[in-house]
């Protein structure tokens, strides 16, 4: 094995008469140092020899010293993990190549990507699939017999990826189902008032709804008793509530990071750890922090490095009144309620209040406010 640097190490001589020497034979030397009875000469790896020829026909006394093999040796053996995880890839890399990992779908929407998603797990082809047994032509003439949302499919493998693109057929607003659904709350209240143009009322004035409950249903009764679906048209006001809420401790003990820590790194293929770096971990208190990086490119091998940061930490007393605190808490909570509510709501009434049990606060902040539910807001919630 070559190295990058020889040292020679000489003893009882003539250093300048030996330096004249090197430089006659139009050698080139890195570095040279002299101390007291002995001296050091430094040369690239590729004048070594011509350097040994050169003293032995002197008789000059030298001996070699070869720059990092000790500490190749150590890297070598520190490494061994990485360095099997290395040719791993480089010997599995070929193999995996052929197979396909991942699927990716293209241009679907919530109608038609459970059933291409149904399609792939009704095929098998995930987890692992060979490509060469995936025929892009038959999976097409299969998904598009067995589906009745979509109007065009398309497969194509890049890399170890399926992707999937899909066209959705395009249904008239008027026979679309979507627009037969309840017309639902879209937040916790209590109606107010209620205006029913079209559909069945579900609730009535005075009755406190959950999101998402129906207020009014998609049909009307026929005097027949038969239901006709229509699409439900109202408009119902609903008084809301925007809650945030905290428990101050005037006398508590928190964890207050020092300043050190510890790092530990894993890599792993297929989640079996194949390098880690051991470290022992000596702190009483500690907080971790996880990183996972990926090392390889596309999904051939998932290749991560996971990255285990350990910081110490020490436990601190506080004492805090809660008078002292008290407008810089009901400001956050304040602040909190006012971003679960649309601009422009119509804000009712806003009030605050504290519970006291020992040493412990609980703040509370609410604003009440009116929410007008109609089927021409664009917002309206639908399940």
């Amino acid at each position: 094995m070559r190295f990058l640097f020889v040292s020679f190490s000489l003893s009882h001589l003539n250093f300048a008469k030996t330096l004249s020497l090197i430089k006659k034979n139009n050698l080139f030397i890195i570095s040279a140092q002299k101390k007291e009875d002995c001296a050091k000469i430094i040369v690239n790896f590729w004048n070594k020899n011509k350097i040994i020829k050169l003293f032995n026909s002197s008789n000059i006394k030298f001996e070699i010293e070869i720059w990092g093999q000790n500490k190749l040796k150590l890297f070598f053996k520190k490494s061994i993990g990485l360095l099997s995880a290395f040719f791993f890839c480089l010997v599995t890399l070929p193999i995996f190549s052929s197979f396909v990992l991942k699927v990716e779908i293209i241009g679907a929407t919530e109608k038609s990507l459970s059933e291409v998603e149904a399609f792939v797990a009704s095929e098998n082809i995930l987890p692992i699939s060979l490509k060469s047994t995936l025929n892009g032509a038959n999976l097409e003439e299969k998904l598009m017999s067995t589906s009745t949302k979509i109007s065009f499919v398309s497969f194509m493998i890049k890399g170890s990826t399926l992707f999937i693109s899909v066209k959705e057929k395009i249904v008239p607003d008027e026979m679309s189902s979507e627009n037969f659904l309840p017309l639902r709350a879209c937040a916790n209240g209590i109606v107010e008032s209620v205006e029913i143009f079209q559909g069945t009322l579900a609730v009535s004035k005075g009755s406190f709804v959950m999101e998402g409950e129906a207020l009014v249903m998609p049909y009307t009764l026929l005097s027949t008793g038969e239901k006709k679906d229509v699409i439900p048209k109202a408009e119902i006001v609903l008084r809301c509530f925007a809650v945030q809420s905290i428990v101050h401790n005037e006398n508590r003990e928190e964890l207050q990071q020092t300043g050190k820590k510890i790092i530990q790194r894993k890599i792993a293929i297929w989640g079996k750890t194949v390098y880690d770096s051991e470290c022992q971990v000596n702190f009483d208190t500690y907080n971790t922090v996880v990183n996972e990086q990926k090392l390889s490119l596309g999904n051939i091998l998932p290749i991560k490095m996971i990255s285990t940061v350990y910081y110490e930490t020490n436990k601190i007393v506080i004492n805090e009144l809660f008078d002292s605190v008290r407008t810089k808490i009901f400001e956050e909570l304040k602040l909190k309620c006012n971003s679960m509510i649309e601009n422009g709501t119509a804000v009712l009434r806003q009030f605050q209040t504290e519970d006291r049990v020992g040493s412990s606060v609980k703040a509370t902040y609410v604003i009440e406010y009116e929410k007008r539910i109609t089927t021409n807001e664009s917002w309206i919630w639908k399940h």
